[in-house]
């Protein structure tokens, strides 16, 4: 495999998106997620676009199955691509399919740690040796806050902002001590979504400029909120409306009332996010923050060539996923993109001249699929290399049927 580049800059406002991809042979390699779909149902959403090197544009997805775990064996056959209502073909090499984990891109994540007397004893040694132990394990690259809910005027302390030395926010959570008296769930979430939000916006130089592909909470608590200046409903509210979906991985422990852990149950639902109930096995903890990190590696980017002229202007986009193969069983997520200049600096031009070498642009300008017999064939001079020459002359043709055969 070739690698590519990631040093494109993000300057404020101006939203340049650093990007990592790992150019994969546009063979059409598999995807390969560790999940199953016992529970038979699944979801896609799109939770981000990036245009910044334009014509390149990147799509990131993430892929549920009824246990919210990631699909697995999700590759260019079951995944399309429409832009404008038009499908691009998955033979004319155009697009990649490939994992955050794949592309070596890093993420972020803030543990919100409940410091309340409730949690005394097992429960919190419990959750700092699992907040540790996923601290130690992260990528190099992978950034870790930490926020304590505690007695403080705003119900909360940033015990340590996003790093992504492992040390520093390691270090500090032995210093946590479970003496609040109030817990204030949903003011301390409220505040760990706007660390995320605000997260990307800092400038950085051009050494440290990175692009993240998500964060993501994880929140250990007994769901007891007391004294928040905002309610669940307005919370809820709130993360519905996020224009980029921020998952909450809820871990709930409580022997007294388990009717408070529903709290977590509904703020992991909303978001896209798991729950879990640690109240009868506490030594489960260290194993569902491994499966956590899995999760957010497996989200997946999509990055295709645009055709569109630049002309400043949102377009329409659609991925399409078809999951399990050949079942016919289709998914859309909607999400619009800008046909725009890129700002021409040697970090951008980097990262569009590795787009080139892996997405080359065809003669005919035309990365749609064009099905036999339409007009588009029948009045052109010249005629077209088929979808089916295209195929043969790859080496990895399958032998599944490609998704777009079912729409």
């Amino acid at each position: 495999m070739n690698r590519f580049l990631s040093n494109a800059k993000r300057f404020g406002l101006s939203s340049l998106l650093a990007m990592t991809l790992v150019a994969v042979q546009p063979s059409y390699g598999q995807v390969l997620n560790n999940a199953d779909n016992s529970s038979g149902g699944w979801g896609m959403k799109i939770f981000d676009v990036d245009s910044s090197a334009y014509p390149f544009v990147s799509v990131f997805v993430r892929t549920f199955d009824g246990n919210k775990n990631p699909l697995r064996n999700v590759n260019n056959q079951n995944v399309g691509i429409i832009v404008k209502g038009k499908t691009y073909s998955p033979f004319k090499q155009q697009y990649l399919v490939q994992t955050v984990k794949q592309t070596q891109l890093p993420v972020r994540t803030v543990m919100l740690i409940d410091a309340s007397i409730t949690m005394a004893g097992a429960p919190f040694e419990s959750t700092l040796r699992a907040a540790a132990t996923y601290i130690a394990e992260k990528e190099p690259n992978d950034q870790v806050a930490i926020i304590e809910m505690d007695d403080s005027k705003i119900g909360y302390s940033v015990v340590s902002d996003f790093s992504s030395d492992g040390s520093l926010p390691g270090s500090r959570l032995g210093g946590l001590q479970p003496t609040a008296t109030e817990t204030r769930i949903f003011d301390s979430v409220g505040a760990s979504l706007q660390m995320c939000r605000s997260a990307g916006s800092e400038k950085t130089s051009s050494t440290q400029a990175s692009r993240f592909a998500s964060c993501s909470l994880i929140l250990f608590s007994d769901g007891h909120d007391t004294g928040s200046a905002l309610t669940r409903p307005e919370l809820t509210s709130a993360m519905s409306n996020m224009g980029i979906p921020i998952p909450i991985h809820s871990l709930g422990y409580t022997k007294d009332f388990p009717i408070h852990l529903k709290n977590l149950q509904a703020l992991s639902e909303i978001s896209f996010g798991k729950y879990f109930d640690a109240s009868e096995s506490l030594g489960s903890m260290n194993s569902v923050l491994q499966n956590l990190q899995a999760i957010g590696k497996n989200d997946l980017i999509i990055t295709f060539r645009s055709y569109l002229d630049v002309d400043g202007e949102d377009h329409s986009l659609k991925v399409g996923m078809e999951y399990p193969a050949r079942s016919g069983s289709v998914n859309y997520g909607n999400a619009r993109f800008e046909a725009m200049d890129s700002i021409p600096i040697p970090q951008v031009d980097q990262v569009k001249a590795e787009f080139e070498k892996v997405l080359k642009p065809l003669a005919d300008g035309n990365p749609y699929h064009v099905r036999e017999g339409s007009e588009e064939i029948l009045n052109q001079d010249v005629e077209p290399s088929s979808d089916k020459e295209v195929e043969e002359e790859s080496a990895s043709s399958t032998e599944d049927e490609a998704w777009w055969k079912f729409w």
